[in-house]
């Protein structure tokens, strides 16, 4: 520890959590003098005070949008699982719903940071400061954050061999997020393998319990709202103007209706990202690996999967290669 290579390679205590409360600032200051830049601050925020008001809030008609921000056809859709609401609710009563995601920012952090591999601060502190990772929690509001932070409380848990409390946290990050089903196979394949078959049916019914309210309730226009109007999304072209510059729609479908002016099928799209599961998850053994090639994989199912592609969509990816380089020893 006392080589010129351990001294880059760590940060002192001091500084490190002189880095973590500059992050923390930096977020607070952005939500407090920048108005949000994007429609899912208020979908978030109506979909609380209509839960609180015994309304679901799926098929529920989301107002007062700014035409610049809104998305055309989802007036009567609200596209997230039901863990982001609840975890959101406490945070919107006492006063904005993106100090949750701040919040899951920093225990995604810290997460990244228990790892305690020789690169975990320096992981942490890259997560924290990135000027995306600021602005996705801030500004531009990523509710995946949400199922970000569920999962990394889950492989916490699952790093120091806790594995129904994983279990019921890889749950509850499924319940929050559709892209966590992009990860969920490869935990499952290797929890099959070891045939911890009380890991699967605890994550199960984690899921299952937070969900089945929210389906029972009106099955129509959940099933509608978080999964037939993701694969309805219409397709944009590679460069579009915006209020604010350009959008980029970069994927695969974005490619294909740019150049060939053809749309992408669902199951085409959906079968090439099952090869391409295949293909990582055969290079899978321990739980680094295991987040490695869980990375690559969410990389290239990001540009395939949707017909719509946002750039938020790549700060799952991060987080799980930054934890994947923080359990280097």
């Amino acid at each position: 520890m006392n080589t010129a290579e351990d001294k880059t390679r760590f940060l002192k205590p001091n500084m490190f959590i002189s880095l973590v409360f500059l992050s923390l600032i930096v977020r607070a200051i952005l939500i407090y003098t920048v108005p949000p830049l994007l429609d899912v601050f208020y979908y978030d925020t109506q979909a609380i005070s209509a839960f609180l008001h015994a309304v679901n809030p799926y098929g529920h008609t989301y107002v007062n949008i700014p035409d610049w921000l809104s998305t055309p056809g989802a007036q009567n859709v609200y596209t997230y699982l039901p863990g982001v609401l609840l975890f959101l609710i406490p945070f919107g009563l006492i006063g904005d719903a993106r100090l949750g995601l701040v919040t899951a920012d920093m225990i995604i952090g810290w997460g990244i940071f228990v790892m305690m591999g020789r690169h975990s601060k320096n992981a942490s502190i890259l997560y924290l400061l990135a000027p995306f990772s600021v602005l996705f929690s801030t500004v531009y509001p990523n509710n995946s954050l949400v199922a970000m932070c569920f999962l990394a409380i889950a492989l916490v848990f699952e790093r120091v061999g806790r594995e129904i409390m994983s279990a019921v946290f890889f749950g509850l990050s499924l319940a929050s997020s559709q892209f966590l089903f992009l990860v969920y196979p490869f935990f499952l394949l290797n929890k099959a393998r070891r045939r911890k078959f009380k890991w699967i049916a605890v994550s199960a019914f984690s899921f299952l319990l937070v969900v089945l309210p929210f389906l029972i309730w009106d099955p129509s226009n959940f099933i509608f709202d978080t999964l037939t109007f993701q694969f309805s999304r219409s397709v944009r072209p590679l460069v579009v103007p915006a209020k604010i510059g350009y959008n980029l729609n970069p994927s695969l479908s974005g490619f294909f209706y740019t150049f060939l002016g053809v749309t992408v099928p669902p199951y085409i799209r959906i079968a090439i990202v099952v090869l391409l599961f295949v293909f990582f998850a055969r290079r899978v053994s321990d739980m680094k690996s295991t987040l490695f090639n869980c990375s690559y994989f969410l990389v290239a199912s990001m540009f395939i999967l949707p017909n719509d592609f946002s750039w938020w969509f790549l700060e799952l990816p991060f987080q799980t290669l930054l934890t994947a380089i923080s359990l280097e020893v």
